[in-house]
């Protein structure tokens, strides 16, 4: 059941917003997914998971009527601030305003988005970046099995707020840190010469030193809560991206934060991509006449390992469908391999010898010259 709760989920999502119509209007969709304006789209479906998780009406059944409210609120907040035209409406004018583009009203620039928020575009491919920066995220083998969302505060540097008071016209800047010099060489024969300038920040601009609206100097140092969604399934070297949270700088676009997966060893468990390994001992005793036992999974729940007929020593034995889940497959899980070992006794005793001798008869001398 609880592999079909995300299923159920996206069912009644879908059915929700086709009734987005009757909805309270002019609600505020940054406050109901608990992010701020500037959120990213990582962030922003972080969050949407988080929240619909914990309003979901299976998860709330003695408050299913609020919890039913403010689950059809998330799935509408989340609607609009994933998309970027519907985010860029909102954020002008509200609902009314999300309203009446769905209504087909009004032509707006497609890139106005991209340049308030930092999300890159048309217009800004021209621009150097700023470098990515990647950050190892260590985490365990039952958090990839069952999926996890995290916080995790970031430290970066952030154009001062009044960065445009502190520019000045320098027609010889040709980009930031770049300023070109005209040399004559002659009549009728010039030549340019690129030469570093840290005054400059942008083409035809400059910074204008000792600059009171920004005290310290062009960038300030901002701390960002960052929300991170481990899916289910993931691997180690797979990646988590923000887009455009790295370091800012005057004339660049911002580069992305990039978290690798690393994953700690499991004490039980192996993983090979979507399989796992396990390996089981048993007694001789079982390996003659068969064994039924349980064992426990990553989540916690009881997976049956049982033969009736003999078991040979090094054997492996399949469970379909208890491996990994695999990422962004609905319902659909690798194998559990199962590896026997078998436990001899040390020794015999001269009683038990006989025994052995009985059942199976007496060895023979064996001659393979």
């Amino acid at each position: 059941m609880k592999r079909r709760t995300a299923f159920a989920a996206i069912a009644l999502v879908i059915v929700l917003l086709t009734f987005s119509d009757v909805v309270d209007a002019n609600r505020d969709f940054y406050k109901i997914l608990g992010v701020k304006k500037g959120a990213s789209r990582s962030e922003i479906k972080a969050a949407y998971k988080k929240a619909s998780l914990k309003w979901h009406p299976d998860k709330n059944p003695n408050n299913k009527d609020e919890a039913q409210k403010n689950f059809q609120d998330v799935a509408a907040a989340y609607e609009c601030l994933s998309d970027d035209e519907k985010r860029r409406a909102y954020d002008e004018g509200g609902e009314e305003a999300l309203k009446q583009q769905e209504q087909g009203g009004g032509q707006r620039d497609p890139f106005d988005l991209f340049s308030m928020f930092g999300f890159g575009g048309q217009r800004r491919q021209g621009k150097a970046k700023t470098a990515d920066v990647t950050v190892p995220l260590v985490v365990d083998l039952r958090e990839l099995y069952v999926g996890k969302i995290t916080e995790f505060e970031y430290t970066r540097a952030v154009l001062c707020a009044k960065a445009d008071e502190c520019q000045l016209k320098m027609d010889a800047c040709a980009g930031p840190g770049i300023k070109v010099q005209t040399v004559q060489l002659g009549p009728g024969f010039v030549q340019q010469i690129q030469q570093h300038d840290a005054r400059c920040v942008a083409q035809g601009k400059g910074w204008k030193q000792g600059c009171r609206a920004c005290p310290n100097g062009q960038k300030d140092i901002e701390t960002k809560r960052l929300l991170i969604d481990i899916e289910k399934g993931m691997d180690s070297a797979d990646s988590i991206v923000f887009e455009e949270v790295a370091d800012e700088a005057i004339g660049h676009t911002a580069g992305n934060l990039i978290f690798t997966i690393e994953t700690l060893p499991h004490p039980v468990f192996t993983r090979q991509g979507m399989d796992l390994w396990f390996e089981l001992t048993i007694s001789l005793t079982e390996a003659l006449v068969g064994f039924d036992t349980r064992i426990k999974h990553l989540d916690g729940h009881a997976v049956r390992i049982a033969k009736s007929t003999i078991t040979i020593p090094g054997e492996v034995l399949t469970i379909a469908r208890e491996g990994m889940p695999i990422k962004d497959k609905y319902d659909e899980f690798g194998n559990l391999y199962v590896r026997v070992t078998v436990a001899f006794p040390s020794k015999l005793s001269a009683d038990q010898r006989d025994k052995v001798v009985a059942l199976f008869g007496q060895p023979k001398m064996r001659d393979e010259l």
